[in-house]
């Protein structure tokens, strides 16, 4: 089973995103966009699964994991991978800060002790709002992605998730495994 651990989104972060794919979908590239049943903020992709792995690291992030509190997170500035002037990955920024560092760690950690791969790249966190399929090197999506703004918002974030993410022909289709809440 493919299976992922993410931050769940409040509901005023989701209507930004929103928003910010509605001004974005204007223009004339042919993107994926996230829908709203499928914004999180991913902190750990895990891959496959075997259900020993599963049920170990449920049983590690219960013990770990519930005695985390809410916390605080900055969201605001849209970006892209590699870069806005080829994009492949449409995105708004995820300030980074000491309690979200901690549970990205947290969750790292629970994952290699499950003979899951660590990430090889930096903790770039960032909520993704669109996959981009095609776009002319010439199009008004490239001007439009520098033009649309994202003012930084604070956001309480209180749901930590196990998520399962099942491949179909029309996308993925997500359903959470474990979900704790952060007192």
């Amino acid at each position: 089973m493919r299976a992922f651990i993410a931050l769940e989104l409040p509901d005023s972060v989701k209507s930004k995103m929103t928003e910010m794919i509605a001004e974005l979908d204007a223009a004339d590239a042919k993107v994926k966009w996230v829908s709203d049943a499928q914004m999180h903020l991913t902190m750990k992709f895990l891959g496959e699964l075997s259900q020993e792995q599963l049920k170990s690291i449920k049983r590690e992030m219960l013990e770990s994991c519930n005695a985390l509190s809410s916390f605080s997170l900055t969201i605001g500035n849209i970006g892209a991978f590699p870069n806005k002037r080829n994009p492949r990955v449409i995105w708004i920024g995820v300030e980074k800060n000491d309690k979200l560092v901690e549970v990205f760690n947290q969750i790292e950690k629970i994952a290699v002790d499950n003979d899951v791969e660590p990430e090889k790249r930096a903790f770039s966190p960032h909520l993704t709002l669109g996959r981009v399929k095609f776009v002319d090197k010439y199009s008004e999506f490239l001007t439009l992605i520098n033009k649309v703004s994202c003012p930084p918002e604070t956001v309480e974030i209180t749901k930590l998730s196990l998520i399962e993410s099942k491949l179909t022909p029309s996308g993925a289709i997500y359903s959470p495994l474990l979900e704790l809440m952060l007192d």
